[in-house]
């Protein structure tokens, strides 16, 4: 599913450079963001909450 947002031109250009840099897509190196967050839920608890349809519940503090 594709993912949209608003992001600065300069951030933009840093995550493309970032990873360039590695040799990765851009949507790989966002994948791997995500697993360096202490606060992102797990991919367990993300299945999960698709399953039970509570996606946007991911979303609050």
């Amino acid at each position: 599913m594709p993912l949209q947002t608003r992001v600065p031109e300069e951030l933009r250009k840093r995550f493309d450079l970032a990873a360039a840099r590695r040799g990765i897509s851009l949507s790989l190196y966002m994948e791997l963001l995500i697993e360096l967050d202490p606060e992102a839920p797990t991919h367990a608890e993300a299945v999960e909450a698709l399953a039970a349809d509570k996606g946007p519940a991911l979303l609050t503090a």
